[in-house]
């Protein structure tokens, strides 16, 4: 209690500007995912390409099958992308006519059965593809079917993406707090070895717990982040702002590995910038 800027998080919907760096985010990730299909399909064609040798022949049909598949699970994920940025069943129909899905036959019939527009027919479609493996599709299958809490539940425990489940729930935070304060529950102890205080601290700030952004704080400042480096002040006279945040950034460029979209804590007890990060969030009521 008391903690003033914690309201920010799952007790309240993201403010418009944030809603709309969100909507950005996923149009470009859908047009990204149709531009990489589109891509590949194309691929595909030349491979199909009739060959002359018949020894190249079993080969030629090990790849196909690969194709196949790579092109179903970019198919999957592009409906994914677009049923997550709001688009409705009629506007995947206008999709289909582009011939950008035609890669995958039995998406095209899902779409189009007469039944599609059943919510219920998506739904069971929806569990029949969860024993395929299919979770994009039948993600999107869900939130066509306003499922959201079963499409949630998916992408928290079969993809095991808790940054898409917030992506998700963008507009729905009362759907993704509940799988967010099951996370935090199964995390360590604030303090231990194998503590993460970030995505502690973050869990918390997004559930709307208090107490448990507070410990989290309180653990990590007196056992690791009192000996964390400072981020250097670039509102001082003196010194080089540029130099300084080089220098704090410091290491071995050659053997740093390039981002690969997860999230991890950063090596070592220090945490350079958790104690400013955690009394941003907690406010001026930060122990």
């Amino acid at each position: 209690a008391g903690v003033s800027n914690l309201g920010a998080g799952a007790s309240s919907a993201p403010g418009s500007s944030h809603m709309e760096q969100l909507d950005s985010m996923v149009t470009k990730l859908a047009q990204s995912a149709v531009a990489q299909l589109r891509c590949y399909e194309k691929t595909g064609r030349l491979l199909g390409q009739p060959s002359n040798s018949s020894a190249s022949q079993p080969l030629l049909e090990r790849c196909d099958s690969s194709h196949n598949k790579t092109l179903q699970r970019l198919a999957d994920e592009a409906v994914f992308w677009y049923v997550l940025l709001g688009t409705k069943l009629t506007k995947l129909k206008m999709l289909l006519k582009t011939g950008v899905l035609r890669a995958e036959p039995a998406l095209t019939s899902l779409l189009e059965h007469p039944r599609s527009g059943d919510p219920e027919f998506f739904r069971k479609n929806a569990f029949r593809l969860l024993q395929l493996h299919r979770f994009h599709l039948a993600v999107a299958l869900f939130l066509l079917s306003d499922a959201f809490e079963e499409a949630a539940s998916v992408v928290a425990k079969h993809l095991h993406d808790i940054q898409l489940v917030l992506i998700l729930a963008r507009r729905r935070p009362e759907i993704s707090a509940p799988l967010l304060r099951d996370l935090l529950a199964q995390l360590p102890q604030p303090g231990s070895p194998d503590d993460d205080p970030w995505l502690r601290l973050l869990l918390a700030w997004h559930v709307g717990d208090a107490d448990e952004a507070v410990r989290s704080h309180q653990a990590c400042s007196a056992e690791a982040c009192s000996a964390a480096v400072p981020w250097p002040d670039l509102t001082a006279d003196s010194g080089n702002g540029t130099d300084e945040i080089e220098n704090a950034v410091a290491g071995d460029e050659e053997n740093r590995d390039l981002f690969d979209g997860v999230f991890r804590r950063s090596p070592g007890p220090a945490t350079p910038g958790f104690s400013e990060v955690s009394l941003y969030l907690l406010g001026p009521t930060a122990p």
